[in-house]
Protein backbone atom coordinates (compact mmCIF):
# COMPACT_ATOMS: atom_id res chain seq x y z
CA UNK A 1 0.00 0.00 0.00
CA UNK A 2 1.41 3.04 -0.91
CA UNK A 3 2.21 5.84 1.95
CA UNK A 4 0.86 9.37 1.05
CA UNK A 5 2.90 12.07 1.23
CA UNK A 6 4.61 12.39 4.68
CA UNK A 7 5.74 16.47 4.27
CA UNK A 8 4.80 18.96 2.31
CA UNK A 9 5.37 22.28 3.42
CA UNK A 10 5.65 25.36 0.69
CA UNK A 11 5.20 28.11 2.36
CA UNK A 12 6.99 31.33 0.18
CA UNK A 13 7.96 34.64 1.62
CA UNK A 14 7.98 37.86 -0.73
CA UNK A 15 8.88 41.04 0.96
CA UNK A 16 7.77 38.91 4.40
CA UNK A 17 4.30 38.06 3.61
CA UNK A 18 4.03 34.65 3.99
CA UNK A 19 1.35 33.69 1.23
CA UNK A 20 -1.66 31.64 0.44
CA UNK A 21 -3.53 29.80 -1.57
CA UNK A 22 -5.86 30.55 -4.27
CA UNK A 23 -9.39 29.35 -4.18
CA UNK A 24 -10.09 29.96 -7.58
CA UNK A 25 -11.59 26.91 -9.65
CA UNK A 26 -8.55 25.25 -11.73
CA UNK A 27 -8.82 25.62 -15.36
CA UNK A 28 -6.74 24.47 -18.53
CA UNK A 29 -4.36 27.11 -20.33
CA UNK A 30 -2.61 26.57 -23.73
CA UNK A 31 -0.42 29.51 -23.26
CA UNK A 32 1.79 27.00 -20.84
CA UNK A 33 4.65 24.89 -22.41
CA UNK A 34 5.87 21.39 -20.93
CA UNK A 35 8.76 19.63 -20.70
CA UNK A 36 9.72 16.16 -19.16
CA UNK A 37 12.96 15.70 -18.27
CA UNK A 38 14.61 12.11 -17.76
CA UNK A 39 17.44 11.11 -15.16
CA UNK A 40 19.83 8.64 -16.71
CA UNK A 41 18.97 5.04 -15.35
CA UNK A 42 15.57 5.63 -14.90
CA UNK A 43 13.15 2.92 -15.57
CA UNK A 44 11.14 2.47 -18.50
CA UNK A 45 8.59 0.44 -20.40
CA UNK A 46 10.81 -0.15 -23.31
CA UNK A 47 14.16 -0.43 -20.98
CA UNK A 48 12.52 -3.93 -19.88
CA UNK A 49 10.64 -2.49 -16.77
CA UNK A 50 7.37 -1.25 -16.67
CA UNK A 51 5.35 1.44 -14.98
CA UNK A 52 3.25 0.57 -11.73
CA UNK A 53 -0.29 0.96 -12.20
CA UNK A 54 -1.64 4.18 -12.57
CA UNK A 55 -5.18 5.72 -11.03
CA UNK A 56 -5.74 7.00 -14.55
CA UNK A 57 -3.55 5.55 -17.50
CA UNK A 58 -3.82 8.63 -19.58
CA UNK A 59 -1.49 10.76 -17.27
CA UNK A 60 2.34 10.31 -19.02
CA UNK A 61 4.65 8.22 -16.66
CA UNK A 62 7.39 10.18 -15.69
CA UNK A 63 10.17 8.59 -13.44
CA UNK A 64 12.53 11.21 -14.48
CA UNK A 65 10.73 14.03 -12.89
CA UNK A 66 8.88 17.13 -14.72
CA UNK A 67 9.92 20.39 -15.16
CA UNK A 68 6.25 22.61 -16.11
CA UNK A 69 7.14 26.02 -17.63
CA UNK A 70 4.75 29.42 -18.78
CA UNK A 71 3.42 32.57 -18.48
CA UNK A 72 0.61 34.91 -18.34
CA UNK A 73 -2.78 32.30 -17.45
CA UNK A 74 -1.15 29.54 -15.53
CA UNK A 75 -2.06 25.81 -17.15
CA UNK A 76 -2.33 22.24 -15.99
CA UNK A 77 0.31 20.00 -16.41
CA UNK A 78 -1.15 15.84 -15.18
CA UNK A 79 1.70 13.16 -14.76
CA UNK A 80 1.81 9.69 -12.60
CA UNK A 81 5.43 9.20 -10.64
CA UNK A 82 6.96 6.17 -8.71
CA UNK A 83 7.29 6.42 -4.75
CA UNK A 84 9.89 8.05 -3.55
CA UNK A 85 12.19 10.94 -2.85
CA UNK A 86 11.61 14.20 -4.48
CA UNK A 87 13.33 17.92 -4.40
CA UNK A 88 10.21 20.34 -5.91
CA UNK A 89 11.53 24.00 -6.83
CA UNK A 90 9.16 26.85 -7.98
CA UNK A 91 10.40 30.00 -9.65
CA UNK A 92 8.28 33.27 -10.77
CA UNK A 93 9.59 36.28 -11.92
CA UNK A 94 8.24 39.76 -13.12
CA UNK A 95 8.10 39.99 -16.70
CA UNK A 96 7.31 43.62 -18.15
CA UNK A 97 6.20 42.14 -21.23
CA UNK A 98 3.68 40.64 -19.65
CA UNK A 99 2.98 43.95 -18.19
CA UNK A 100 1.51 46.05 -21.02
CA UNK A 101 -0.26 48.30 -18.34
CA UNK A 102 3.29 49.12 -16.56
CA UNK A 103 2.16 48.63 -12.75
CA UNK A 104 5.93 46.95 -11.97
CA UNK A 105 3.91 43.56 -10.44
CA UNK A 106 2.71 40.53 -11.53
CA UNK A 107 0.33 37.81 -9.60
CA UNK A 108 1.76 33.67 -9.11
CA UNK A 109 -0.73 30.96 -7.97
CA UNK A 110 -1.79 27.56 -8.40
CA UNK A 111 -1.21 24.18 -6.22
CA UNK A 112 0.11 20.81 -6.41
CA UNK A 113 -2.09 18.49 -5.85
CA UNK A 114 -1.96 14.13 -5.73
CA UNK A 115 -5.04 12.81 -6.91
CA UNK A 116 -4.47 9.22 -5.83
CA UNK A 117 -5.34 8.36 -2.79
CA UNK A 118 -5.54 11.25 0.10
CA UNK A 119 -6.10 13.90 -2.51
CA UNK A 120 -3.94 16.24 -0.64
CA UNK A 121 -3.09 19.91 -2.02
CA UNK A 122 -0.16 21.97 -1.39
CA UNK A 123 -0.50 25.93 -2.10
CA UNK A 124 2.52 27.19 -4.86
CA UNK A 125 2.58 31.06 -4.67
CA UNK A 126 -0.18 32.95 -3.43
CA UNK A 127 -1.77 36.09 -3.34
CA UNK A 128 1.10 38.85 -2.73
CA UNK A 129 2.30 40.90 -6.00
CA UNK A 130 5.78 39.71 -7.42
CA UNK A 131 7.76 42.42 -8.40
CA UNK A 132 11.27 42.44 -10.51
CA UNK A 133 13.11 42.79 -6.80
CA UNK A 134 10.98 40.13 -5.23
CA UNK A 135 11.14 37.31 -7.33
CA UNK A 136 9.92 33.54 -5.92
CA UNK A 137 13.15 31.80 -6.84
CA UNK A 138 13.65 28.56 -4.63
CA UNK A 139 15.41 27.31 -2.32
CA UNK A 140 13.65 23.41 -3.69
CA UNK A 141 11.75 21.70 -1.25
CA UNK A 142 12.43 18.20 -0.28
CA UNK A 143 9.43 15.99 -0.20
CA UNK A 144 8.78 11.88 0.16
CA UNK A 145 5.84 11.52 -2.41
CA UNK A 146 3.89 8.24 -2.80
CA UNK A 147 3.24 6.28 -6.23
CA UNK A 148 0.57 7.86 -8.04
CA UNK A 149 -1.29 10.42 -10.23
CA UNK A 150 -0.45 14.48 -9.73
CA UNK A 151 -1.33 17.62 -11.28
CA UNK A 152 0.44 20.84 -11.33
CA UNK A 153 -2.25 23.75 -11.83
CA UNK A 154 -1.39 27.18 -12.48
CA UNK A 155 -4.35 29.29 -11.99
CA UNK A 156 -5.55 31.78 -14.80
CA UNK A 157 -4.98 34.72 -13.11
CA UNK A 158 -1.34 34.26 -13.21
CA UNK A 159 0.40 37.24 -14.81
CA UNK A 160 4.20 36.09 -14.07
CA UNK A 161 6.57 34.00 -16.14
CA UNK A 162 6.83 30.51 -14.22
CA UNK A 163 8.50 26.95 -13.76
CA UNK A 164 7.95 24.33 -11.67
CA UNK A 165 10.72 21.53 -11.22
CA UNK A 166 9.87 18.10 -9.48
CA UNK A 167 12.89 15.94 -9.74
CA UNK A 168 14.51 12.99 -7.76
Amino acid sequence: MAVPPLALVMIITVVGCVSSSSTSSPTASSSASAQVSQASGAPSASAGGSPPPQANPAFPYEPGGVTYSGGVGGGVRTFSIPAGAYSENTQASYDPANDPSGTGECLFSGAFDYLSGSGFSAPLGGNAPITAMSPINGPPVKLTLAAGDYKIDIYPATTCSWTVELVP
